[in-house]
């Protein structure tokens, strides 16, 4: 949800302005951001409320909405926390060998991750071999388990 809220100031000197603050909840978050600007104009001029409103609802649509807090993470922190949440054991294994295969990859920020990030990674790991893994490449079942989310994750980004 993404809403544009006017407040009504009055500063030092007695003399009434209007604040726009754009506020929006992240799909699937509870948690609110908000952004002030001094104006509200219109949607195709860079810099209003309007406009960061409009560019805003885009990217939640098209799911390249990334939390700005969340993208700063690293994507092995946050998918320690995914393996973390896993009720079964043998899920979190099988999590934390994802952990273990994500080479370069994990030192990157969530919003650092590319489509082509994701390509090189799945090559390294398919055709290559894992460095850290002394050269062996995945097993054809266990590339079938890997890619298919990765080339989904691909397809939605490009």
């Amino acid at each position: 949800m993404v809403h544009i809220q006017a407040k009504v100031r009055t500063n030092s000197r007695g003399r009434k302005y209007t604040r726009y603050i754009v506020r929006w909840t992240p799909p699937g978050s509870d948690i609110e951001g908000s952004k002030s600007f001094e104006q509200r104009v219109n949607p195709r001029k860079p810099g209003t409320a309007e406009h960061f409103e409009a560019q805003l609802k885009e990217s939640i649509r098209n799911y390249g909405y990334v939390d700005p807090k969340l993208g700063q993470t690293l994507v092995k922190e946050y998918a320690e926390t995914w393996r973390d949440r896993a009720l079964n054991i043998n899920t979190r294994r099988l999590r934390q060998g994802f952990i273990d295969d994500l080479g370069e990859l994990a030192t990157k920020t969530l919003v650092q991750v590319q489509a082509s990030s994701v390509r090189e990674w799945l090559d390294v790991l398919v055709i290559h071999g894992r460095p850290w893994a002394k050269g062996r490449k995945l097993s054809p079942s266990t590339e079938a388990v890997v890619a298919v989310p990765a080339n989904f994750a691909e397809h939605r980004s490009e």
